[in-house]
């Protein structure tokens, strides 16, 4: 009796040994069952790789008898590669080969860096807070990384002239809440994130976020000025003082003749009267009388800023004289009582 074999060698490819990877290198195990199984002959040149995007890999063929390894190395770029076989890898005693096996199931090829995107601030200006940021971590190639351990020590706090704050970090998930509260002084705060705290499934780390975009922190009233007085002598006037607020985050002014008082000395009197718009007013001394000097004085709280800071009182202005007495004429006695 003799035996009759018109059957090929089958193959089977199996799954690749990791499903994502940066660099590889990553394994098939190819097997050719044949119970006259005789001999392969894989090489690399039997072996397609089969790629997407920009993913791309070296292959390589070792092992013996009727189990081969395909290793694919060298890996660079993003996307998806898999394997499949020539026709021929294999025969059998009865000189039937073996037929193309493939394509195998693909494993993912990732070397993009985990992205850090920080949003705008809750609050463009405020005095004490809190303010919040959300940050967001992705990888358009591992959608499922990893977020570790993310903590304030991980934020750096970015900031200008007097500002300072608390740092907190909460939430779950890709994306986080940073909190800045108790927050003091002026200027401006952002925040940065350290690399390194979402990290994929091929081992690469996120990178460094921000700097974010800033906020302003002002915790100082609007400064008040007032000028010299439009003379320095006066009548019955008018004579005027301009007031001027001067702040950044100016907001507006309810500057009135209520808020002025009037600092006299001697009889000197006058009526208060206030005008003009924006941050500049403009006080006017009017209806003048009496002898001595009159200045101003500003109550607290006629301006805000858009923080919410009020004016604070001011200082005395510079003073003018007032002199409604007429001048005396003295006619002394003659240089003489009597002449020739």
């Amino acid at each position: 009796a003799f035996t009759v074999d018109n059957t090929a060698p089958s193959v089977a490819i199996s799954a690749p040994s990791a499903t994502i990877t940066a660099a590889g290198p990553v394994a098939y195990t190819v097997t050719y069952s044949d119970d006259n199984f005789s001999a392969s002959t894989l090489a690399a040149g039997n072996v397609t790789l089969i790629a997407t995007g920009s993913a791309a890999g070296t292959a390589s063929v070792s092992g013996t008898g009727n189990t081969r390894i395909v290793t694919i190395s060298g890996i660079t770029g993003n996307g998806t590669l898999a394997i499949s076989l020539a026709s021929g890898t294999a025969s059998d005693l009865a000189g039937n080969l073996a037929p193309a096996a493939g394509p195998a199931a693909s494993f993912t090829a990732d070397q993009s860096v985990p992205s850090v995107t920080i949003g705008a601030p809750s609050a463009s200006l405020t005095t004490a807070g809190p303010v919040t940021y959300s940050v967001t971590f992705s990888d358009p190639v591992d959608p499922d990384f990893a977020v570790g351990a993310f903590t304030a020590g991980q934020v750096t706090l970015n900031s200008t002239v007097t500002a300072t704050g608390t740092v907190a970090v909460s939430g779950s998930g890709n994306t986080r809440t940073v909190t800045i509260s108790s927050i003091a002084g002026d200027g401006t705060l952002g925040i940065s994130v350290a690399a390194g705290v979402a990290v994929n499934a091929s081992d690469i780390a996120s990178a460094a976020g921000g700097p974010s975009t800033t906020f302003k922190v002002d915790n100082s009233a609007p400064a008040l000025a007032i000028g010299a007085p439009s003379s320095t002598f006066a009548k019955t006037g008018p004579v005027t003082y301009t007031v001027t607020y001067t702040d950044e985050n100016f907001n507006a002014s309810t500057l009135a003749a209520a808020d002025v008082s009037l600092n006299t000395t001697g009889t000197a009197t006058g009526t208060i009267g206030v005008t003009g718009s924006g941050a500049t007013r403009t006080v006017t001394i009017s209806s003048i009388s009496g002898n001595g000097t009159l200045g101003i004085s500003l109550a607290a709280g006629t301006a805000t800023d858009l923080a919410g800071n009020s004016a604070l009182a001011s200082a005395a202005s510079a003073t003018f004289i007032v002199d409604n007495t007429a001048p005396t004429v003295s006619i002394g006695a003659p240089s003489a009582s009597f002449t020739k």
